[in-house]
């Protein structure tokens, strides 16, 4: 980085002597020059004043930086929380593993979310093609193996059978783990959870059934029998497996145990999954499918916030799958009409109920305990947190002062997780009404009535503001603490990005099955320290010299480039001057099945979905597939005495060098490329065995480049070069 240069490196002396010089010029009359002058007293004092002034502009200081910032609209990210996915193995019987159970690694705290475990295992996997049923079994139970989802060409109706040794609930979400190796040329981009993304297959679930609720109105392919039923697809990750993910599924009716025709006599409880539409560009290789997966997170929760709505009815009662509702401390509030919190102590006002078999703690309201909620959406709040954190819950009493200052105890704090409430005095009651303040990254813009609070992350202080820019906290005279944490976590950093296959432990061990294993087959990413100024400000100028904005070609190729999902190899944007408002994207992606074939129709889509919101107004984008010109090579190759090489390694040799397959071609060919005899002529030489070229001729149709010459061929700005049918006549140097 390059040193700040001073703005002013004049000192004291020299703003002196300067203003002395000038003196006899614009004060020709003043001739007393000396210390005990008035005039020079008033000269040292404002060349003083200018000298700090120097001062100050030379020194920026880090709340000018993050100013600066604000205004580019960047303020350093706060610390990001790793996370990965755990299988539970070993589960004996079905049961619920609740949200926010607690589990230890390397010293790591990470919590759960909430699934159904289920006692089941998978068996078998067997792939059905158009060749014949393959069984991988010994490739899924091997560490390290793969094998594909519908063999190595998937065509239409190639299907996977998983055969399990247990049924899934009916009506009960069941989930499917599913990894998939990606190691090939080109990486897919990534895909954020707000992308959208339009897969390019679609496949069909079903299971087995014993037959009595099957329906005509189901939609299963017509290669399934009747006893086939459709699996309910909740949600898909995996983008019809296109990528590793989680795989939500729902069964409506029982499964039925039984054996089908591929299976060779194995009875199982089958699920089945076709390729129906489309076809995919990279086929799907599975390194390992996982029942009761969970994604898990580096935090430890010492406070949250479970929201609930009333029903107004006598009797309302409340499911509540939480780990620290079973094992933590509980308070209840209840919405008032004027919008703030009361607490409704349990057991006067409400009950909680505890079951010990499914870990659910049940919230009751009855008209037996006097009022009960009103009809209305998120009032009722279950305040839940750990034993350890009730005494510290209560940050203190407001004095009324401005700019207070209340410290947080628990760290790394995770900000974005902390909710703050400011206690009021009811009249005629000894309660206090709690009220939400809101946190904001500066009280500046805050008015005075603004119930604002910020975090001075630093020092983990909540500060509130001075009655002009965010409003002080009420008092409440006769109470220990008016200020009080409803919700935070700790975690996050760099500490949580663990590594594949580590042991886990169960905070609680007294809690759970010891027999029960948690493993993970991927690391543990996402975890980052908090962002510095200095990174802060070096994301903002990549933010300023990659714009989100298709202004230009280049920005029109940068963002296609980044379409989520997709493994895109080469992007060109085509201005026709003729139609200012009309731009054309070329996108070619990576396949290892369908090469030289066109990009895939649902690749584009992708594509014109991920540059559309980005395009100036009144311009029009159009995505499409690149054309391809088809090459002929006419060639007489005279070859060494003794040489083994044949005319078919001569045309092999050809259909490499026009191959568009990354690492393939001697030359990377790009859109609208220029084939040149001499570089073919060249090429062909430096083979082995090839003595020298004694003709070379190189055509493609005259309707579809833009110059063809006996030296070169010129593409079209939206083309790829494609080998036709090569001629080759091999003669042996002793021939000539």
């Amino acid at each position: 980085m390059l040193p700040l240069l001073k703005l002013d490196d004049q000192t004291f002396e020299d703003i002196v002597l300067q203003a002395r010089n000038l003196i006899p010029k614009y004060a020709p009359e003043w001739t007393d020059e000396n210390y005990h002058d008035p005039g020079i007293t008033f000269v040292e004092l404002f060349a003083w004043y200018i000298e700090m002034q120097q001062y100050y502009l030379n020194r920026i200081t880090d709340k000018n930086r993050l100013k600066f910032l604000k205004l580019l609209g960047v303020k350093p990210r706060l610390a990001m929380v790793a996370q990965t996915k755990v299988a539970f193995q070993g589960v004996e019987q079905e049961m619920h593993l609740l949200r926010g159970t607690k589990l230890r690694v390397e010293d790591q705290p990470f919590e759960t979310d909430g699934l159904l475990l289920l006692p089941t295992q998978l068996e078998n996997v067997l792939v059905c093609t158009e060749t014949g049923v393959s069984d991988v079994t010994a490739a899924m139970q091997l560490e390290g193996a793969v094998y594909d989802a519908f063999g190595p060409k998937p065509e239409l109706g190639n299907r996977m059978y998983l055969a399990f040794s247990a049924p899934f609930p009916v009506n009960q979400p069941v989930t499917l783990t599913i990894n998939l190796r990606d190691n090939h040329a080109v990486a897919a981009n990534p895909v954020p959870d707000t992308a959208q993304v339009t897969p390019s297959t679609q496949l069909a679930w079903s299971y087995c059934t014993d037959g009595e609720d099957c329906s005509d109105s189901y939609d299963l392919p017509e290669s399934l029998e009747e006893r086939w039923m459709p699996v309910t697809v909740l949600d898909d990750e995996t983008l019809q497996l296109t990528r590793s993910g989680t795989i939500t599924i729902m069964v409506r009716t029982p499964m039925e145990r039984m054996e089908i025709a591929e299976s060779d006599g194995q009875r199982a409880y089958w699920i089945c999954c076709e390729l129906q539409q489309g076809g995919y560009e990279v086929a799907p290789q599975i390194e390992s499918i996982d029942l009761n997966v969970v994604k898990v997170h580096n935090y430890d929760t010492e406070s949250e916030v479970l929201t609930c709505s009333g029903t107004g009815e006598r009797h309302q009662a409340f499911h509540l799958h939480h780990y620290l509702a079973y094992f933590g401390e509980v308070e209840v509030q209840v919405r008032e009409k004027n919008g703030g919190w009361r607490v409704w102590p349990a057991g006067a006002r409400c009950r909680l109920v505890r079951d010990a078999d499914s870990l659910t703690t049940t919230l009751v309201f009855s008209h037996h305990y006097g009022e009960v909620p009103s009809a209305e959406e998120g009032n009722v709040r279950v305040v839940i947190y750990t034993a350890a954190f009730a005494a510290k819950r209560d940050l203190g009493l407001s004095s009324g002062l401005p700019y207070q200052r209340f410290t947080l105890t628990e760290k790394p704090l995770l900000t974005e997780s902390l909710l703050v409430q400011v206690g009021v005095p009811i009249e005629g009651s000894t309660d206090l009404l709690w009220q939400d303040w809101k946190q904001v990254d500066d009280l500046n813009i805050s008015d005075a009535e603004a119930q604002h609070y910020w975090v001075d992350v630093g020092r983990g202080d909540v500060v509130f503001g001075n009655d002009e820019y965010g409003k002080v906290p009420d008092q409440a005279p006769g109470h220990t603490a008016n200020i009080r944490v409803l919700s935070l976590k700790t975690g996050g950093g760099v500490a949580g990005n663990i590594k594949a296959h580590v042991t886990w432990d169960f905070a609680d061990h007294a809690t759970w099955n010891s027999d029960m294993r948690v493993i993970n087959r991927q690391a543990a990413i996402g975890g980052r320290a908090p962002e510095t100024i200095d990174e802060a400000e070096q994301r903002a100028r990549e933010m300023i010299s990659h714009p989100p904005r298709a202004v230009t070609d280049v920005d029109l190729e940068r963002l296609a480039s980044t379409a989520p999902g997709c493994r895109i190899t080469q992007v060109k944007a085509i201005s026709d001057p003729n139609t200012p408002l009309h731009r054309k994207v070329v996108v070619r992606s990576y396949s290892n099945t369908q090469q030289d074939q066109g990009t895939n129709p649902a690749v584009l889509q992708t594509v014109s979905q991920h540059v559309e919101p980005c395009r100036l107004l009144g311009t029009q984008l159009e995505v499409v597939g690149p054309m391809y010109v088809t090459v002929t090579v006419d060639a007489t190759v005279v070859m060494q005495t003794g040489s083994e090489s044949s005319q078919e390694m001569i045309i092999d040799a050809l259909n490499r060098y026009f191959s568009l397959t990354p690492g393939v071609s001697p030359r990377t060919w790009e859109l609208g490329d220029t084939i040149y005899r001499g570089d073919l002529f060249a090429y062909l030489s430096g083979l082995p065995g090839v003595a020298y070229i004694q003709d070379l001729t190189i055509t493609a149709p005259e309707d579809e480049v833009t110059l063809i010459t006996v030296e070169e061929i010129q593409l079209p700005p939206d083309a790829l070069v494609r080998s036709d049918t090569h001629r080759v006549r091999v003669v042996a140097l002793s021939n000539q």
